[in-house]
């Protein structure tokens, strides 16, 4: 059981998707060969509803143990600007303390598929041509450099212009894999790391 969990990996999907019907950010988490599944879905965080707070953030969520449903939440979470403040600098704070570690669990992470498809128009052909073309450089520079950080296996890019009106419609697609083994390597190394109080 203990080389099968070394053996093992988790994968994450993040799907980031905005159109006329949907506009939400879905993660989905895999874990000992399918056995163990979780599941995300919240909206687009819309920003400054009163001062520095932000609006009510509904999140679904849901686990799955051997296909049988155990887990299912629903629940509205109200951040302010402060609280994201704090957050980010807890995440720069152990970042800092931990570099070395993140870096040896990016390394070792896989990027299996990346889909990134635009549908986009702007209500004129030149600018919807135009805007088409920046639309293309973007996507490329970013996956250009993602292949440099990270191993990318099946990337999928893709823009299409609307010359019909006004639309923007994306999906962003991105499936990460990274076997059990690195992940208790990691926290073994964390773990060592605050025993020697670095």
């Amino acid at each position: 059981m203990f080389v099968l969990l070394l053996f093992s990996e988790i994968s994450i999907g993040i799907l980031v998707l905005k159109n006329n019907q949907r506009e939400e950010i879905v993660i989905n988490t895999r874990a000992f060969y399918g056995l163990l599944k979780y599941r995300m879905e919240l909206p687009f965080l819309q920003i400054f509803k009163k001062g520095n707070a932000l609006n009510d953030l509904q999140v679904n969520s849901d686990i799955e143990v051997s296909n049988q449903e155990m887990i299912k939440d629903q629940k509205e979470k109200n951040f302010s600007l402060d609280e994201i403040q704090k957050i980010y600098r807890r995440v720069r704070i152990i970042y800092k303390r931990y570099r070395s570690i993140i870096i040896y669990v990016h390394r070792r992470t896989v990027f299996d598929e990346i889909k990134w498809e635009t549908e986009i128009g702007t209500g004129d052909a030149a600018a919807t041509a135009v805007t088409t073309g920046f639309f293309w450089m973007l996507k490329s520079n970013v996956i250009t450099f993602m292949g440099r950080k990270v191993e990318l296996k099946e990337v999928a890019v893709n823009v299409v212009p609307c010359y019909q009106g006004e639309k923007f419609n994306t999906s962003f697609n991105c499936i990460f894999t990274l076997k059990f083994g690195y992940i208790i390597i990691a926290a073994l190394k964390m773990l060592y790391r605050k025993i020697k109080g670095w």
